[in-house]
Parts: C-alpha cells; structure tokens; sequence
C-alpha cells in the first residue's frame, strides 16, 4: 500500500489536499489524529482533508493512519499533517490607535473598524460628545467675489512698492482680477 504524500503542510489561511490511496488489498481504512482538520473520503481511492484558518500563534500537528489487510497480514501508512502558525503580528492586540509604526519585511494585521481615537464613525454624524463648530469658532467674512477679503486685486497693484522704493506702474484695482497693464 502507498499514500501520495507522506507529508501535509497546510498554510495558517488553511486550505485542503487530496490524499490518493494505492493499494491492491480488498479495502483500507484511516483513522485520524488531531481536532483542527476533517477528513473526507473521496471516490473510493482519494481522502479529502480540509483546514480552517489558524490564528493562533503555534503550529498544529496531526497524524493520518491509513491501513489495509491482505491475506491476514495489516500494513499500514501515515500521513503527517502541519498547519503553519499565524505568522502576522496583531498591532491593535493591545487597543487601538491612529498610528501604527512596523518594521519593514513583516507581515502585520490591526483592526481597521474603529476610526479615529476609538470614537463613533464621524461620518454618521457623531461628534464624540463634542458640540459641532462652525468656521472653526471664528465668524464668517463677507467676500465681495474673490479668494481674499476685499476683492480680486491684481497683484500687479499699483500701490505696492517694489525694493528699493519704486512704484510699479499699470495694474487693476477694480476687482475685475486682470492686471491691465504691463505684464513685468
């Protein structure tokens, strides 16, 4: 009698292998060893063993025991099973926060449902007991148009003076936002 594989590894994400059977007994039977897998047979020739995911921090170790008789004589094979560890680093295992900081060539997770300081999703309007502000608690300017208080003045403004003292000439004060003049 021969198994395909002599040896499962099975990532921590889980997965399953299909385990073929050969033999030229009458029938063979498995017994199984370890409680974070199940089998399944298959077609008569073929067991099907599947894993869920493992987050745990260690690795976990089964055993597969298939067997058959023959003319009174009982031959057997095992199938060693492993399911690597949960190899990412949980960062919010100890709370949450806004900033993670983490080491470059390491596979990390963090809870990413909480926003903020670990408050209500101010998105649905909560403020986390705080009274909304308007305009950041200042009063509201009046714009006559333009991006500044005042209006739009061209910043070729004939009352600027350039170093030294000197005036510049042509330039707009009407709001309009064009400079009119020459173009220095």
């Amino acid at each position: 009698m021969e198994v395909s594989s002599q040896k499962v590894i099975f990532d921590a994400d889980g997965g399953n292998a299909v385990i073929t059977v050969a033999t030229n007994a009458d029938g063979w039977d498995y017994a199984a060893e370890g409680d974070w897998f199940t089998v399944a047979r298959q077609d008569g020739n073929a067991l099907l063993v599947e894993t869920l995911i493992n987050a745990g921090a260690e690795t976990l170790t089964g055993k597969l025991t298939v067997s058959a008789e023959k003319n009174g004589e009982t031959v057997s094979q095992e199938v060693a099973l492993v399911q690597r560890a949960e190899r990412s680093v949980n960062l919010s295992a100890e709370g949450t926060a806004n900033c993670y900081i983490a080491r470059t060539g390491g596979v990390y997770k963090f809870d990413a449902s909480v926003k903020g300081n670990g408050g209500g999703d101010n998105n649905r309007g909560e403020n986390n007991g705080r009274e909304p502000r308007e305009n950041n608690g200042r009063e509201p300017r009046e714009n006559n148009g333009g991006g500044r208080e005042g209006g739009n003045r061209s910043r070729n403004n004939r009352n600027r003076r350039r170093p030294g003292g000197e005036r510049r000439e042509g330039g707009s004060d009407n709001g309009s936002g064009s400079n009119g003049g020459s173009n220095e």
